[in-house]
C-alpha cells in the first residue's frame, strides 16, 4: 500500500452481500473457519446494538467503544453498560470510573498467563459548538498510564496492546 500499512485479512463491509456483512453472525463465523479459531478467541469491539447482536448470534465475546451517537439515544452510557453487563458475552467492566463506562481494559490471558490488553477509550463524543467532537479527557490518559504501569508492575513487564475509540483522533481525519 502507499501508506505502507499492512492490508487486512478480510474486510466485511457494504460492499458484501447483506447476509455476510453486520448486523448477520456471517463476518465472525467466517473468521472462525479462516483462521481455526474457537469463538472464545475472538473479542468483538463495536459500538451499536447491531454488532453486539452479531457476536452474541456467534458466541463471541464483546467490548463496546462509545462514541458520538451513543448519548443522544437518551440512554446514558452507564445505562447502555448496564444492558450489555446482562449477557455473558459482555467482557466490559473493569470501568475507569462511574462517570465513565466508556473507558476500561479488557485483559486477554493465554496459557501463560497474560499475554494482552486491549483498552477501550469513550471518545466523548458530544460535538461541540464549531461542530468539532470533543477531545479524549486528560483524566482518560492519565488513567491509561497508569494502567500501563499497574499492569506492567504486576505482571514484570508490559504486554502488548492495541487501543480502541470510536472517534479517531483528529490528526487521523
Amino acid at each position: 500500500r502507499e501508506n505502507g500499512l499492512p492490508e487486512p485479512d478480510a474486510v466485511y463491509g457494504w460492499e458484501r452481500p447483506e447476509l455476510e456483512r453486520k448486523p448477520h453472525p456471517f463476518p465472525l463465523e467466517d473468521i472462525i473457519r479462516r483462521f481455526d479459531l474457537r469463538a472464545d478467541e475472538l473479542l468483538m469491539i463495536d459500538d451499536l446494538k447491531p454488532g453486539y447482536d452479531m457476536a452474541r448470534a456467534a458466541g463471541v465475546p464483546f467490548a463496546v467503544t462509545f462514541g458520538n451517537h451513543d448519548e443522544q439515544c437518551g440512554v446514558s452510557n452507564a445505562e447502555q453498560a448496564a444492558i450489555y453487563a446482562e449477557s455473558p458475552y459482555y467482557v466490559g467492566g473493569a470501568y475507569r470510573c462511574d462517570d465513565d463506562k466508556g473507558t476500561y481494559r479488557v485483559p486477554l490471558f493465554g496459557e501463560n498467563g497474560h499475554v494482552f490488553d486491549v483498552y477501550l477509550i469513550d471518545s466523548n463524543g458530544q460535538a461541540t459548538a464549531t461542530g468539532a467532537y470533543l477531545p479524549v479527557k486528560e483524566e482518560q490518559l492519565a488513567w491509561f498510564r497508569e494502567e500501563r504501569a499497574k499492569t506492567a508492575e504486576r505482571d514484570g513487564k508490559a504486554v502488548p496492546a492495541l487501543v480502541f475509540q470510536h472517534i479517531p483522533a483528529p490528526e487521523y481525519y
